[in-house]
């Protein structure tokens, strides 16, 4: 019972999201804490503490095991537009480039295409983007593809995002839950995203999202998307942004809790909403699972002709976007 309660009250006191979601965390607590009462081992109690913070919705809200392994507490049902096949298929061409097991490129039809799985502490590191950008200096156009990546570190990606402007903008907003209401927060603080490296890459980029872009891939889908040079393709990206912190449960237990709110730019909150792309790309479950990538394919197309305007009219990329932040 202790243990149930300290995990209410420590959600209660930490949690970003109450009022954003519209969540009731005093029913949750009316209607789980009787079990909790009858629980009679830890396996139980975890159980019901699992079920509880379902209510939350949120994909940042786990359940840590004393091994270090997570379960997640909510998985939103959307349709992904990629599957680990396209990854596999991509790694076995001739003239893939390894950064690291998270990071690569190759080229398709001419046009340079970096995948980013992960932005993972300890995966790979900026410097090992930056060897694989280089490779890439004089490329008219590149393909950023991030639909499988489901985050890591806000600071890795926002060094990434760097690399593509060659002056200093705001990329997103967020604030801190303070307080012991529901609603309060520290003031809005933005996010910037600065030119990093030597030189900066600052032709046409498509960058590629999706369903299963989360966390601080959508930090840096918020910063990349105000960026002239910039066209996102694909279909919204998760909807999940919650920079957790880990709170004790029992007996080696832990969970993950959300503290804070984040924004894009034009400071509409990402939880639940995700980032809409500039171009949506239909796709087909049978033939995603199959490892066909339709929205690679028209990000090639776009990226070809992104190239060609610019070297071949001088039009600026933001005439070719269907918004602007």
């Amino acid at each position: 019972m202790a243990s149930f309660d300290r995990m209410w009250a420590t959600v209660d006191r930490e949690y970003s999201y109450f009022d954003y979601k519209g969540i009731d965390w005093l029913d949750v607590r009316r209607k789980y804490r009787p079990r909790a009462q009858r629980a009679s081992t830890t396996a139980e109690l975890v159980a019901i503490a699992h079920e509880a913070l379902g209510a939350l919705r949120d994909v940042h809200v786990w359940i840590i095991a004393p091994g270090g392994g997570a379960v997640a507490t909510y998985q939103p049902a959307h349709r992904r537009n990629w599957s680990p096949l396209m990854l596999a298929r991509a790694r076995q061409r001739d003239g893939w480039m390894s950064g690291s097991s998270a990071l690569g490129a190759h080229i398709v039809d001419g046009v340079p295409v970096v995948v980013l799985t992960s932005f993972a502490p300890g995966q790979w590191h900026r410097a090992d983007f930056d060897r694989l950008l280089e490779r890439f200096r004089e490329a008219p156009a590149l393909v950023l593809d991030v639909r499988m990546n489901g985050g890591g570190s806000d600071a890795l990606a926002y060094e990434v995002a760097g690399r593509f402007t060659a002056t200093s903008r705001t990329g997103g907003y967020y604030q801190f839950r303070r307080g012991l209401r529901h609603d309060a927060f520290t003031p809005m603080a933005a996010r910037a995203v600065v030119p990093r490296g030597d030189w900066q890459f600052t032709r046409p980029v498509v960058l590629l999202t999706g369903r299963g872009s989360f966390s601080a891939t959508e930090g840096f889908v918020s910063a990349l998307r105000t960026l002239p040079n910039v066209v996102v393709v694909g279909d919204t990206t998760g909807g999940g942004s919650g920079n957790p912190s880990v709170f004790p449960l029992r007996d080696g237990y832990g969970i993950s809790v959300s503290r804070w709110i984040e924004y894009t730019a034009d400071r509409v909150p990402i939880e639940g909403r995700g980032i809409a792309p500039d171009r949506v790309v239909p796709h087909d479950p049978g033939a995603v699972a199959a490892g066909e990538d339709e929205t690679l394919a028209a990000a090639l197309v776009l990226a070809r002709q992104l190239a060609s305007d610019v070297d071949g009219a001088g039009t600026s990329m933001g005439a070719s976007r269907s918004r602007r932040p």
